[in-house]
């Protein structure tokens, strides 16, 4: 599980100099792996190409990233050894998961966009109906029948403004501006 050879990419990478990798191994640059774990895999699988996953990685300043590890069983200076790959996939990951939450954020807005058109076949429907119908009657309406159009008219526009602002309201909350 010791470095025997290091490349310039990862004395660049993990910011040890090639002389300190040299003296380190597996376990000092994995990051709340369990050690015994890679080291029996490691140790059971000499013979074959392995993808080990993807591992958490610490560099020569406290920091971390996360890689995609690759292992292929090789002979150095006649000595069983493995080259290994770690390819760098931190801002991979960083981008699956903003790519996740605006999936999310689409989710939800579509979802409250469905209620909303429901409620504009729906309850939207009804006050726009009735203040429509009122307004034909006022035309032809007698003076006593005018008051009690008037205030039909004046429940059914509350009734609208009502359904206008409860759906402005869900709007409102999931800041559709921000997701479109």
């Amino acid at each position: 599980m010791r470095f025997v050879k290091v490349n310039n990419a990862a004395v660049e990478k993990y910011g040890f100099s090639r002389r300190r990798f040299l003296k380190m191994n597996v376990e000092d640059i994995n990051a709340g792996t369990d050690n015994e774990i890679l080291s029996n895999y490691l140790n059971e699988h000499q013979e074959e190409f392995r993808l080990a996953g993807i591992k958490k990685h610490l560099k020569a300043t406290g920091g971390s990233f996360i890689v995609s590890i690759v292992s292929y069983p090789v002979l150095f200076n006649n000595e069983h050894c493995n080259l290994v790959m770690a390819t760098d996939i931190t801002e991979l990951i960083e981008k699956e998961r903003k790519l996740e939450g605006a999936y999310q954020k689409i989710k939800t807005a579509n979802e409250v966009l469905l209620q909303i058109a429901w409620s504009n076949s729906h309850e939207l429907r009804k006050p726009l109906c009735s203040i429509l119908s009122l307004v034909a009657l006022l035309k032809e309406a007698s003076d006593q029948e005018r008051e009690e159009f008037l205030r039909l008219l004046e429940i059914s526009s509350t009734e609208l403004d009502y359904v206008l602002r409860q759906n402005n309201e869900k709007v409102d909350a999931i800041g559709l501006e921000e997701v479109y």
